[in-house]
């Protein structure tokens, strides 16, 4: 980086031509100081690293031994009004199919408990013919002839439980769980919208400040060259550049951090509407 060079050619002024009013020693201790405070701050973070690393790979239960880095980058998706989202939560979110299959199931069997109770008719037939050229027909009712004899009936029946108090009690238990259900949903319903709401405002606001923080980080990063440039003319001093320095890196991890929270709010939507809204796919 740029301002890492600066030290030893303000060393060199200083040890040739000691100009008058281009590198003031006490500016060129803090530059130092500056850059022994850097070192120490990335040993800690290749520190922090290495922990992060094991904790993945604990959880994730993969063994490496080096992660490779990856630039952290919003996630692409498609934009879509409340409304639409809504619509989607209504279609794919598992408890608004459960609490709906549950009450359609309640009322199937409360029916099919309170249909016990009806009487049951039923109508049996059945026939039968046989003839054999080489056998005698038996004339006597008596005789059983199975070559030569036609033969049929007729039954009908009836079957009645006479147990209908039991009957009635669990077809309303039946009903009384479809109620239940039915509760449920109306307080689950709003409960469940309200989820979704926050979520989708949560993404809007992210978005925006993504913006924000865009602009931000572009504007860091002109403060920090500008600053540099002056420094190694002679027109700025250390405390301005030490001040870029450090704008240019608040703006850059304030970026890193808004698109860490924007696609953490989308992964919240996702789970809200029970349907994964960017362009992520699982295998």
């Amino acid at each position: 980086m740029v301002f890492l060079r600066k030290p030893s050619r303000a060393e060199k002024n200083l040890r040739d031509e000691r100009r008058k009013g281009n590198v003031r020693p006490h500016e060129l201790y803090k530059l130092k100081t500056a850059l022994e405070d850097l070192r120490q701050k990335k040993l800690l973070a290749l520190s922090a690293r290495q922990t992060a690393e094991q904790a993945l790979a604990w959880v994730s239960g993969l063994n490496f031994q080096n992660l490779q880095a990856l630039s952290l980058t919003p996630v692409n998706y498609e934009r879509k009004s409340l409304e639409e989202c809504l619509q989607i939560a209504k279609q794919k979110r598992p408890e608004f199919r459960a609490l709906s299959a549950g009450q359609e199931a309640r009322i199937a069997l409360s029916d099919a408990k309170r249909a016990q109770s009806y009487p049951v008719f039923f109508v049996g037939a059945f026939g039968s013919a046989g003839w054999s050229p080489v056998r005698d027909r038996q004339q006597s009712v008596f005789a059983f002839d199975q070559f030569n004899r036609v033969e049929g009936g007729v039954g009908l029946g009836l079957k009645l439980d006479l147990e209908f108090a039991r009957h009635s009690a669990e077809a309303a238990e039946q009903s009384a769980e479809a109620m239940k259900l039915k509760a449920t949903e109306s307080y689950a319903v709003p409960g469940i919208e309200l989820q979704v709401k926050k979520a989708f405002w949560e993404v809007d606001q992210a978005q925006q400040g993504l913006d924000v923080a865009k602009r931000r980080k572009d504007l860091g990063k002109k403060w920090f060259v500008s600053s540099a440039m002056g420094w190694s003319v002679g027109l700025t001093p250390a405390k301005d550049i030490l001040e870029a320095l450090e704008g240019d890196g608040l703006a850059k991890k304030n970026y890193i951090e808004t698109v860490y929270g924007l696609n953490m709010a989308l992964a919240r939507l996702s789970q809200a509407v029970g349907q994964e809204v960017t362009e992520l796919r699982y295998r």
